[in-house]
């Protein structure tokens, strides 16, 4: 893994736990395998609790949001707020937020799977509109079962790593690498793709 390649702790959110650190190795494995075929200068897997805040204020707004930008029915909009918050940047200092995950599904079922500039677009007007987050997931793949832990996938473009900007990996990389982790990690219930650039977000979680 490329510079500054830290350890797995800090790809861990929230409690470490020694499931969870084995979750994420398998995950990794994935994530770095496939993501590398687009040559990012970083790229790895983390790993959170899949805990929510399920009456926060902000999820209908959020919702309505990204149905209208993405220009599909409300109710295909699924927002997931996380209990565990994670580092951003604002005004040069960095400060935890909170992280919403998008699944945006089609009339059939299936993940919606617009391009990932797009995505880019939207999380620019959902992090100015909800100030309170410093991170967007958007849903690659899910299982319809409650299960421990989600995996965020990250793949960024850098010069200096002191700005980062999200990598457009193919559909059909993040797809291969989603299906696999849900395949091998029985404990993981949804695969996200971090859309989020430094600054807001950190490359990091942590």
């Amino acid at each position: 893994q490329p510079f500054p390649g830290p350890g797995l702790a800090v790809r861990v959110v929230g409690e470490i736990r020694e499931d969870k650190l084995e979750t994420l190795r398998k995950a990794t494995a994935i994530a770095e395998g496939k993501l590398a075929e687009v040559k990012p200068s970083q790229y790895f897997a983390v790993i959170m609790d899949n805990e929510e805040v399920t009456a926060h204020t902000r999820r209908t707004h959020i919702q309505e949001g990204t149905a209208r930008f993405l220009n599909v029915p409300s109710r295909h909009v699924h927002v997931k707020v996380f209990m565990d918050k994670a580092t951003g940047v604002k005004g040069g200092a960095r400060r935890y937020g909170e992280v919403m995950g998008l699944r945006v599904q089609t009339v059939d079922g299936k993940v919606h799977q617009p391009p990932i500039r797009s995505l880019m677009a939207l999380q620019t007007k959902l992090l100015t509109d909800n100030p309170s987050f410093t991170r967007v997931w958007y849903a690659v793949r899910y299982v319809p079962a409650d299960k421990p832990y989600v995996i965020g996938m990250r793949a960024v473009q850098t010069e200096d790593f002191l700005e980062a900007r999200v990598s457009q990996v193919p559909w059909n990389i993040l797809n291969e690498a989603a299906e696999e982790i849900l395949r091998q990690c029985g404990n993981v219930s949804e695969v996200y793709y971090d859309v989020t650039p430094k600054p807001p977000a950190t490359i990091e979680m942590e």
